[in-house]
């Protein structure tokens, strides 16, 4: 199941993530109470979420494109750098008390900007770290980071905040970001594998990435399914506004259901990583079946009151968008050039990004309507998408494109 942590750069990768995701994750939580606690507005968490995802849809295929111009291991090191920097700022000012909301959401901003140039890079440099029919496994296990510091970094960070003030957790992320500098700085990478060499202008693979997904449509078929994925699968601006109008609790309520959702995404991970090769074999079916857990799970969360069945549901629920997002991600990789591999996940990555503004009429819907029906909108739109997964499988014509078998891709839906 850990396999793919034998290869060194891997592992030093994993590692350095996992370290730094811990502090981004309890800082992500309490930014988020934090905003929602200024105004006990939905809406401003939504305005939060812009302020992030805004410069990754405007910047993602750029990002992407530089990924497979330069040197990616020097451009993680530039990435990772910048965003420590600027959150140590961020920290620096409201310690002075010259931080505002409107300040704030110009220094997350800034933020996106780092990120929409790492994380193209990041996906890309993956399959340059391991042996091809690993990849599934290290997509699994690299998520994983993710997602225990998504269980950890909310609880970590309701214990800072509760024993030393939410200032705190800023400071901890921003130290926590030695961790994946030290480590990419470790890699010991061969030339060969730390870029791409292309020919033409920047300007030229930039404008090509339409051409990437009209030639090749199961490319944009998996981008758009990571997309409609990320949209339905991410509910956590909603659980503030659910935890203070239907639980009558507050941030350490909010923070160990957020943590129960990082929970299921390490089990999701994790269930990958041990069945990888069996997954992959059919995808397809999998994603249905992980479409259709997400949409009925959404749907019955809000009407519990009980905080162990709120915790069941989440766990199931985000195991499903773990196990869903893994599969597709490692199709889009498998069924991609690498001379186009940057380029593709900087269009998938942004893709995402995109996805993150949907809780910008969630929380919209939230504010005027209650946050039951978002969570009403959410659940029923996931269920949609597995009519959709559904209607595209049964298709014979497609067949061959929606599994994969061994380390052969056939198509991998």
């Amino acid at each position: 199941m850990f396999r793919s942590l034998k290869h060194r750069n891997f592992f030093l990768l994993w590692l350095g993530l996992f370290i730094s995701n811990i502090g981004t994750w309890s800082q992500l939580f309490v930014e988020q109470w934090y905003i929602y606690s200024l105004n006990h507005s939905a809406f401003d968490i939504g305005k939060l979420i812009t302020a992030q995802m805004l410069p990754n849809i405007l910047f993602m295929i750029l990002g992407g494109a530089v990924a497979d111009r330069f040197n990616r291991k020097k451009l993680l090191l530039f990435t990772q750098t910048g965003m420590a920097v600027v959150t140590t700022v961020i920290a620096v000012l409201i310690t002075v008390d010259v931080m505002s909301l409107n300040l704030f959401l110009a220094f997350n901003f800034i933020y996106g900007l780092m990120v929409a140039l790492d994380i193209p890079a990041r996906r890309s440099f993956v399959p340059a770290l391991v042996p091809k029919a690993d990849l599934a496994n290290a997509n699994a296990l690299y998520a994983g980071t993710f997602q225990i510091a998504l269980f950890l970094g909310p609880m970590v960070g309701s214990i800072l905040t509760a024993k030393f003030g939410f200032l705190i957790t800023f400071y901890f992320n921003a130290v926590s970001f030695a961790g994946i500098i030290i480590a990419v700085a470790l890699m010991n990478i061969p030339k060969e594998a730390e870029r791409v060499r292309v020919k033409n202008s920047l300007w030229r693979d930039i404008a090509g990435t339409g051409f990437i997904l009209k030639k090749q449509k199961i490319i944009l078929l998996f981008v758009l399914a990571g997309f409609l994925f990320s949209a339905l699968g991410r509910i956590d601006y909603l659980i503030p506004p659910f935890v203070e109008g239907h639980l009558q609790d507050g941030a350490v309520t909010t923070g160990v259901l957020n943590a129960f959702i990082g929970l299921g995404l390490i089990v999701g991970a994790v269930v990958v990583a041990r069945f990888d090769r069996y997954l992959n074999r059919h995808t397809s079916r999998y994603l249905v079946l992980a479409s259709l857990a997400m949409g009925i799970m959404t749907l019955l969360f809000p009407f519990f009151q009980s905080l162990y069945s709120l915790n069941a549901v989440l766990l199931v629920r985000s195991m499903a968008v773990q196990i869903g997002a893994t599969l597709i991600l490692t199709s889009l990789q498998f069924v991609t050039d690498e001379k186009y591999l940057g380029r593709v996940m900087g269009i998938y990555s942004a893709g995402l990004a995109v996805a993150g503004l949907v809780s910008v009429p969630m929380t919209l819907l939230a504010e005027w309507q209650g946050v039951i029906a978002s969570f009403v909108m959410i659940g029923a739109g996931a269920l949609l998408l597995c009519v959709f997964l559904l209607v595209v499988t049964l298709k014979n014509r497609f067949k061959n494109r929606f599994d994969q078998g061994g380390e052969e891709v056939k198509g991998g839906f």
